[in-house]
């Protein structure tokens, strides 16, 4: 490039902000309020002043948008920011940017003209009942010492994951923020680049990044290489390759405009073929979102919708791409889980709830709060590190640390907690609804109590990769549970189950048992009560129906006895998994028979749950003719 030229200038096009290739050169759009002086400045790669600066005139604005074309080669390396008012600024519709040092040392900022990217996979379009998420912060995923990725901390880090993640038999990974976010408010180049990037009184950094940003960029720190979007969609389609959706987070803060919040969503769906996102913050941003025409057909993640503005009238979507978060479902089952006494009819409800219209995404663990073992081995939080003498993050956790707090080598204790782990998973695994993951919970990963570790940007937040027994036991069992629900569909229903014997068969699609059969009191059984599954009621692939399933959940400290309700002719219950016992699901066949068809009762050990499953009795002979009348029942009820 000739370092004396100077490139041609005339009006762009307002539609779309940022820069964009263009008529064979860069159309840049600028949305500014006010009669400001806007001034495009443009620089070669490793120089510190503008080679040349582009004053736009007022005929250049449409609204209160400016647009300027400017004849920049496709193959001249030029850099560009804006100077508004005498203050430069980045572009905050900048699809790339990297920081530079001056020549005083000081870290600054640089807009790139986005290199062009073409997704090589289409989303994947699961259906939300077939989902298993998986939530995991992208650096601190790999960041840590043994997580044996050859480029920790980066999106190629995450990418390496991959197999692991398909083994464990995750469905759709949810990105904690990858925008380029600001760890300090002086961070922010959108504000002043005159700010240096290392001048900050707070030494803390917002290390999780539910903040304001540049939200067209992923995130440059999280790069093995020097160009983000190449790296960061090189991801997505691996995942898709892999039969994975991607679904990253997006804070907005509430004063956004919906029309704005619609335009980043739409960049990036587009851009990397997204399957979804998480969207963080409250606003009224969130009904242009769900209303919008082109985002309708992609998965849409929130906390709290008001279904009366998204389905007016009680109208049904064409196609369910809304689902919160089930923030119910956490606390509910985790004062289950510790054995409080009144929990019982919470948790049925928690387990069973499963809208029409919105989906619901259950978890026990997310980024804020415990992690998964942390419940089960603190009573208190311990954020002294967080530098605000423990008295942020939630007061209320509903933990139990199996007494004793923190880590311990008491072996009972440790079998305790590994067997409540094992509760966690199953319940999870087993609830109607979508299960998230938090990222670790499946191999004992401890964030030490801190339960709020925004700021921990070091091993206390990162995902610890054990090789300790404990924790390959609870991922291989993580796994088998995942691989439980794959299997069985009346698990994870696409409608709410109505409790109700709908289709005239003898039994109802789901029904709920204690000592006795068919009848459940809270009282009696004591943090517990069985859960009978009609496995007529779901369709497999093949077009089989699934199985009778029976839940027997005992939270309480003391065994406790459940009825089994009669199985149809022909069938004869088996147990397929107990958590009281390490080897939960390898349970042999002649453990796993019960001794009749006739047997009425199951033994539930302390603090555990067992699943019972039909299978065929080998004593009848009728099994044939009894499989045959239910299908003609279910044919003629047009199921």
């Amino acid at each position: 490039m000739n370092s004396d030229r100077q490139y041609e200038v005339s009006a762009g096009s307002p539609i779309r902000f940022g820069v964009l290739r263009h008529r064979g050169g860069v159309n840049f759009s600028l949305n500014v309020r006010g009669k400001e002086t806007v001034e495009i400045l443009l620089y070669r790669k490793d120089e510190d002043e503008p080679f040349q600066t582009v004053t736009l005139p007022e005929e250049y604005k449409t609204g209160q948008v400016y647009a300027a074309h400017i004849a920049i080669p496709k193959n001249d390396r030029v850099e560009y920011n804006y100077r508004i008012d005498g203050r430069v600024t980045a572009d905050p519709y900048a699809r790339v940017f990297r920081r530079v040092r001056d020549g005083k040392g000081r870290e600054k900022f640089r807009c790139g003209i986005d290199p062009e990217y073409t997704p090589k996979t289409d989303p994947i379009g699961l259906w939300y009942r077939d989902c298993v998420f998986y939530k995991a912060h992208v650096k601190g995923f790999t960041a840590g010492e043994h997580s044996g990725v050859r480029h920790p901390g980066t999106f190629s880090g995450m990418r390496e994951k991959i197999p692991y993640l398909k083994k464990l038999g995750v469905t759709s990974l949810i990105l904690m923020p990858v925008f380029e976010f600001f760890a300090e408010p002086q961070e922010d180049p959108s504000k002043d680049e005159s700010v240096a990037y290392s001048a900050f009184n707070d030494e803390r950094k917002n290390y999780w990044g539910y903040t304001e940003g540049l939200y067209y960029c992923p995130k440059l720190s999280y790069c093995a290489t020097d160009n983000p979007i190449r790296e960061f969609g090189s991801l997505v389609d691996a995942l898709h390759e892999n039969g994975i959706e991607c679904l990253p987070e997006f804070y907005f803060p509430p004063q956004m405009p919906g029309w704005q919040v619609v335009n980043i969503l739409h960049y990036w769906r587009m851009a990397f073929n997204l399957d979804g996102f998480h969207l963080v913050g409250y606003g009224e941003w969130i009904n242009a979102v769900s209303l919008d025409p082109i985002l309708s057909w992609t998965k849409i993640i929130y906390v709290n919708y008001d279904e009366t503005r998204v389905y007016p009238a009680g109208e049904e979507p064409p196609i369910r791409n809304l689902a919160e978060m089930n923030q119910t479902y956490q606390n509910a089952m985790r004062r289950f889980l510790k054995g409080d006494l009144d929990a019982a009819p919470e948790a049925r409800e928690a387990l069973t709830r499963n809208s029409g219209r919105i989906a619901k995404l259950n978890f026990f663990a997310d980024h804020d709060g415990f992690t998964l073992n942390d419940l089960v081995s603190y009573n208190e939080k311990h954020n002294e590190d967080n530098q605000e003498q423990n008295r942020d993050g939630v007061l209320q956790n509903y933990s139990w640390n199996c007494g004793e707090e923190g880590p311990t080598k008491k072996r009972k204790i440790n079998a305790l907690r590994a067997q409540q782990l094992r509760n966690a998973f199953l319940m999870l695994m087993t609830s109607q609804g979508c299960p998230v993951i938090y990222a670790g919970d499946e191999f004992c990963n401890s964030q030490s109590g801190n339960n709020n570790a925004w700021c921990q940007d070091n091993p206390i937040g990162w995902v610890t990769w054990s090789g300790r027994k404990a924790a390959r036991d609870l991922r291989e069992f993580a796994g088998e549970a995942i691989a439980f629900r794959a299997q069985h569909p009346i698990l994870h229903m696409a409608e709410p189950m109505r409790m109700q014997d709908y289709l005239g068969i003898g039994y109802p699609d789901l029904s709920f048992h204690g000592r006795m059969a068919w009848h459940i009191d809270d009282s009696e059984m004591r943090c517990g009560f069985g859960m009978l599954y009609c496995g007529e009621y779901a369709v497999r692939a093949d077009g089989s129906t699934d199985d009778f399933i029976y839940i027997a959940y005992n939270l309480y400290w003391l065994e406790q006895d459940f009825a089994l309700p009669d199985l149809p002719d022909g069938k004869r219950w088996q147990i397929v998994c107990e958590t009281a016992r390490p080897d939960s699901f390898r349970i042999s066949a002649d453990e796993a028979m019960l001794g009749s068809a006739k047997e009425k009762r199951v033994v539930v050990a302390p603090r555990s749950v067992t699943v019972l499953v039909s299978a065929d009795d080998p004593d009848c002979g009728d099994q044939k003719k009894s499989r045959t009348a239910r299908r003609a029942v279910r044919k003629k009820a047009g199921f």
